[in-house]
């Protein structure tokens, strides 16, 4: 009851208070980096296994594609379609990443490999974080 007079108890309820606030600032950033690996790693799949349909289960109503000379920016099942036929024409044999990171303006990026017989592409993409989850905001594929 004394340390509760004097003031020990508060001292030590604020230090308490800063300590709860950075354990959950940790989980939180943990979190959202986990969710962001977890994204990268299922894209990596499915580009790896050449599955339009599934990747666009990572998309917004909208996907800019920039692919054999084109850029636009296309409604979900125009750019399914379009992947869909890029991945017929060109099946992969392998993907893999090179470089992963982050822009100032809060998008992550990815640049990487799409193998295919003969050949490569270098993929670059782009996602954002909406409602608590990533989204493919664009995809680049550029024949190396």
């Amino acid at each position: 009851m004394s340390e509760f007079i004097s003031g020990k108890f508060f001292a030590n309820s604020a230090i308490m208070r800063r300590n709860i606030t950075a354990i959950v600032l940790l989980l939180f950033f943990g979190m959202t980096a986990s969710a962001q690996d977890k994204t990268w790693q299922d894209i990596s799949l499915l580009l790896r296994n050449g599955s339009s349909k599934e990747l666009m289960k990572f998309c917004g109503a909208q996907l800019t594609l920039k692919m054999e000379g084109s850029n636009a920016t296309f409604a979900r099942a125009e750019a399914e379609s379009k992947l869909r036929k890029f991945f017929l024409d060109n099946p992969p044999t392998n993907f893999s990443f090179v470089h992963q990171g982050s822009s100032a303006e809060g998008l992550k990026y990815s640049i990487g490999k799409y193998s295919i017989r003969g050949g490569s592409y270098r993929v670059v993409m782009f996602l954002k974080e909406k409602s608590g989850s990533y989204l493919l905001e664009s995809i680049s594929l550029t024949k190396e």
